[in-house]
C-alpha cells in the first residue's frame, strides 16, 4: 500500500511593501466531503485529450445563455487574476486551459512567487496542476495519434500530423481512426505588472487571502480584509470601464455599492483535489446584482465556465446569497469535522 506524502504548502509573504503578496489559500476545510487524499483527478486525462484535440462537446445550452453572449462567446478576450496563490494559480490555469481563445494573466507583487510559476518548480503542489499549466503556459505542437492500441510488432502509433493513414493500414492490416491534436499558442501568463494586466482585462478575478484577524479588534473572529482592500483600490484605479470584477476570496456578507459590476464566485477547492474540483465541479455559483447589467455580467462569466462545465451546474443567484453560501458551506464542513473528532475521542 502506498503511503500518501504530505502536500507542501506555499509560504505567505505579509510584507507591508507588497500587500498583494498575500494570495488566497483554499478555504474549504480539509474534512469536507470533497477532500480525500485517495481521490485522484480521474477525469484529468479525458479533459486533457478533449481540450488539445479540439473534440470537446459543446456543453452550453444555447437556450439558457443570453443571445449576445451566445454569438460572441461572451466577448471575453482578457482575464486578469489578482493573487498567484493556491486559489488564483490553479483557477487561472484551468480557465486558460479550457479557453484557448482567452488570454489569462495572473499577477502578484511577489517576484519570487511569479518566477516559480514560470518554471516547473511551482510554489504549490496539486496533482495534475503541472500538466494543465504546461499546455496553457507553454503551448503545444500539433501531432496525431490513433485511437486503437498497436500490435507489439508494429511501430508506435504516435506520429506527426503529416503521417498518412495508408501507412498505418499497411502496418496494422486494419483501419483505425486518426485523432489530430491541434497546435495551440500559450495563453497563460504570470506577471508582476499588476496595473497593466488589470487595465487590459475584461474580467478581473480577485483571489487574495482573507484570513482571520490575528490582532486588534475582532482578533480570532473577524476577517482580515487588508489584502482585499489593497487589491480593490488597485482595481478601482486601473480597471477599464465595463470591466467585470469577480470575488473568489471568502468575504463577509454584503458590501456597499460599487462602480463596477461585481460578481461573487466562491471557490470550493480542497487541498489535494483542487484540479479535479476545478475540472469537474459539482456546482459553480455566480452571484450578481438583480439589474440587467448584473445579470449580463453573470452570463458573461458563465460563458467562460460553460466551455467545460455543464450549464445545469452553473447556478446564478444574487450576490448576498452567493457570499452566504460559501460561509454556510464552510460552517457545515467545520461542524462535521468537530462532530467526527468528538466521536473519535468518545470511543
Amino acid at each position: 500500500m502506498h503511503r500518501h506524502q504530505p502536500i507542501p504548502s506555499s509560504n505567505i509573504d505579509v510584507s507591508k511593501e507588497g500587500i498583494l503578496n498575500i494570495s488566497a489559500a483554499p478555504t474549504t476545510p480539509d474534512s469536507s466531503l470533497s477532500f480525500s487524499p485517495v481521490l485522484q483527478a480521474l477525469k484529468l486525462q479525458d479533459a486533457l485529450e478533449d481540450a488539445v484535440s479540439g473534440a470537446r462537446k459543446q456543453r452550453t445550452s444555447s437556450a439558457s445563455l443570453d443571445p449576445a453572449i451566445r454569438t460572441s462567446g461572451g466577448g471575453v478576450k482578457n482575464i486578469c487574476c489578482v493573487g498567484a496563490g493556491y486559489v488564483g494559480g490553479p483557477t487561472a490555469a484551468v480557465m486558460a486551459f479550457q479557453n484557448p481563445h482567452i488570454n489569462v494573466t495572473v499577477v502578484d507583487r511577489d517576484p519570487v512567487r511569479i518566477k516559480q510559476w514560470r518554471t516547473k518548480h511551482l510554489p504549490i503542489y496539486e496533482p495534475g496542476l503541472y500538466d494543465i499549466l504546461r499546455i496553457a503556459r507553454d503551448g503545444s505542437k500539433g501531432c496525431s495519434f490513433y485511437n486503437e492500441t498497436t500490435r507489439p510488432d508494429s511501430p508506435d502509433s504516435l506520429s506527426s500530423a503529416s503521417s498518412s493513414t495508408s501507412q498505418c493500414e499497411s502496418q496494422c492490416g486494419e483501419h483505425r481512426d486518426e485523432i489530430g491534436i491541434q497546435a495551440r499558442v500559450p495563453n497563460l501568463l504570470f506577471s508582476t505588472e499588476v496595473s497593466k494586466a488589470i487595465s487590459e482585462a475584461d474580467i478581473v478575478l480577485i483571489a487574495v487571502n482573507t484570513p482571520t484577524k490575528m490582532r486588534g479588534m475582532g482578533s480570532g473572529k473577524a476577517t482580515d480584509v487588508t489584502a482585499l482592500e489593497a487589491a480593490t483600490r488597485e482595481i478601482a484605479i486601473h480597471a477599464k470601464p465595463g470591466a467585470i470584477l469577480v470575488e473568489k476570496s471568502t468575504l463577509k456578507v454584503h458590501r456597499p455599492a460599487q462602480s463596477f459590476e461585481v460578481l461573487s464566485n466562491p471557490e470550493f477547492l480542497a487541498a489535494g483535489t483542487a484540479i479535479n474540483d476545478l475540472l469537474s465541479p459539482d456546482r459553480v455559483i455566480i452571484g450578481s446584482s438583480s439589474t440587467s447589467a448584473g445579470r449580463h455580467a453573470a452570463e458573461t462569466l458563465a460563458s467562460v465556465y460553460a466551455s467545460w462545465v455543464p450549464r445545469n451546474r452553473i447556478v446564478t443567484m444574487n450576490t448576498w446569497s452567493s457570499e452566504l453560501s460559501k460561509l454556510v458551506a464552510n460552517a457545515i464542513s467545520r461542524n462535521r469535522l468537530e462532530w467526527t473528532r468528538e466521536l473519535e475521542t468518545s470511543t
